[in-house]
């Protein structure tokens, strides 16, 4: 079934099979697993790993020092900031990877796809086609980096878009 956490615990770790798993809390250490729900966080974490099968993975808002946030079919959606210092990872195999960013975010991003489309606000260089990203990577900086950003995908599309102020 769902599972509903918020308040400031100092601590999360939230399962469920099937159901969806919806976090508005502010925490220093959180796991959150859904095998087909979707697993929403409204909140910040130091330490965050979120993880799902074929649910969503939604973000929305807060500040991240470290984080992993996975599915292997269903979409993950971030919209926050991350520590100078901080580290985040995201990686699907089919689902669309969507980061929405600040635009004075200062940082190193290592973004790689198989077989997906790559849409970015961050980076300026040429960029004439999908086709032309098949089985690459694409590394780039933003500000003075700093922050380690790793985004990849196989087949899905990866979106990074500057927050609007």
């Amino acid at each position: 079934g769902p599972i509903r956490v918020a308040g400031s615990p100092r601590d999360v770790r939230a399962e469920s099979m099937a159901g969806d798993v919806e976090i508005a809390a502010s925490t220093p250490s959180l796991r959150a697993k859904s095998a087909s729900g979707t697993v929403l966080l409204r909140g910040s974490a130091e330490d965050a790993t979120v993880s799902t099968v074929s649910g969503s993975v939604l973000v929305q808002g807060g500040k991240f020092q470290r984080g992993r946030f996975e599915s292997v079919t269903g979409d993950i959606r971030f919209q926050g900031d991350i520590d100078r210092a901080g580290s985040l990872g995201f990686q699907s195999h089919s689902g669309t990877i969507e980061l929405r960013l600040p635009a004075t975010v200062a940082a190193d991003f290592l973004v790689s796809t198989f077989q997906g489309e790559l849409d970015t606000d961050f980076w300026s260089g040429k960029m004439s086609s999908a086709r032309e990203l098949r089985g690459r990577e694409l590394a780039f900086t933003t500000g003075r980096g700093g922050a380690q950003v790793a985004v990849r995908s196989f087949s899905g599309r990866i979106v990074l878009r500057k927050l609007k102020k």
